[in-house]
């Protein structure tokens, strides 16, 4: 069943901030009700941040004195709310961006860095319109060819980093969006999909990028091209982040992955008195591009937190997490090949307790 996103998160808009709210935890869901993995949420004004995990659900603390809650990702329409409830589940509006036609190498460019000589909101919003699109790409490429490059001079103080650009620029006064190029810096990427099949068949890009400590970026949006294809806008956040730098691309159905059960058994044990359970399923990997993927997979299995049910697990190769059931599989994949996994598990509980399965 689908919803409109634009309406499904009125009831949280016309809530005002809550200055009693320390914690706001949820989920973020597309319209489709598909949870929205490793979305980026964050506190305006503060340096605090978090993402979404592989089913959409995420925790963030609220600094005191802050109220406002930004809720962005690749692909799909920002979403901002007062903090008002310590549970906010969130409908985020696909803007109909894929990564259907891009390339990726082991070493490009990741982005230029583009800078506004307008307010953020003479940026055009609606990324839906194909005449926009191709407006956008063609102003990028006569600014490639008509652009030199002016020299920067970065100069460093406790509280600051200051920019001068020895360079004039006549900016028309016609109300118009315009950008001046700064630098360009090509930096080597680590990319990475992920995929959580149980709730989600789509696989999710995300660059890694290490060593950005000395690119002297600055937080805010940012427009990503790959191959010199324009993939969409997201936001540049540097508050929260670590060593490395990630970047979340959105989903690319070039990468198709294909979950179904191979078993379904229960029985009774006679001599033991108990009943016996038997789940096993298969996930099929298909890289359909022309380069070789690194690809994240993540399914999980049943915790018993009761002595008399037992859990006997088949992992595959997989890499478990005890206390939440969370199966991690990390594999590399050839351009036009298929991995297969192989899982399951077995329970064993008495005849009188009921245990519900998938």
């Amino acid at each position: 069943k689908t919803q409109n996103a634009n309406t499904a998160n009125n009831h949280l808009r016309n809530q005002s901030w809550n200055p009693n709210v320390r914690n706001v935890s949820g989920r973020i869901i597309d319209e489709y009700g598909q949870p929205i993995p490793y979305a980026t949420v964050t506190i305006s004004g503060s340096n605090v941040g978090t993402t979404s995990d592989a089913y959409g659900n995420y925790s963030i603390n609220i600094p005191q004195g802050y109220g406002i809650l930004n809720y962005s990702y690749l692909g799909y329409h920002n979403v901002q709310l007062n903090a008002s409830n310590n549970r906010m589940d969130i409908v985020m509006g696909s803007n109909n961006i894929s990564l259907d036609e891009v390339v990726i190498g082991e070493v490009q460019t990741l982005s230029h860095a583009m800078y506004d000589l307008e307010s953020e909101e003479s940026m055009p919003g609606n990324t839906n319109s194909g005449s926009l699109f191709n407006k956008k790409r063609e102003e990028k490429q006569r600014m490639d060819l008509e652009m030199d490059f002016a020299a920067v001079k970065v100069a460093y103080s406790p509280t600051q980093t200051q920019f001068t650009i020895d360079a004039n620029y006549n900016i028309p006064s016609n109300g118009s969006h315009y950008a001046v190029r700064v630098s360009t810096h090509e930096v080597a990427t680590d990319y990475l999909y992920q995929c959580a099949p149980k709730l989600d068949p789509l696989a999710y890009l995300t660059a890694r990028v290490t060593d950005w400590q000395d690119l002297n970026l600055l937080p805010g949006n940012m427009n990503i091209y790959f191959e010199e294809t324009y993939v969409g806008q997201s936001k540049l956040d540097l508050s929260f982040v670590e060593d490395t730098l990630q970047i979340s691309l959105g989903p690319d159905r070039n990468i198709q992955v294909k979950r179904k059960r191979s078993k379904h058994e229960n029985k009774g044990e006679f001599i033991s008195g108990k009943k016996k359970s038997e789940r096993e399923w298969e996930i099929m990997v298909y890289n359909n591009k022309r380069e070789a993927i690194n690809i994240r997979i993540e399914d999980q299995v049943p915790v018993s937190n009761n002595e008399d049910v037992e859990v006997d697990s088949s992992l595959d190769g997989g890499s478990l997490d005890e206390e939440t059931g969370i199966i991690t599989w990390d594999f590399s994949i050839k351009p036009q090949k298929k991995k297969e996994i192989q899982f399951g598990y077995e329970i064993r509980y008495p005849k009188d307790l009921l245990v519900r399965l998938d």
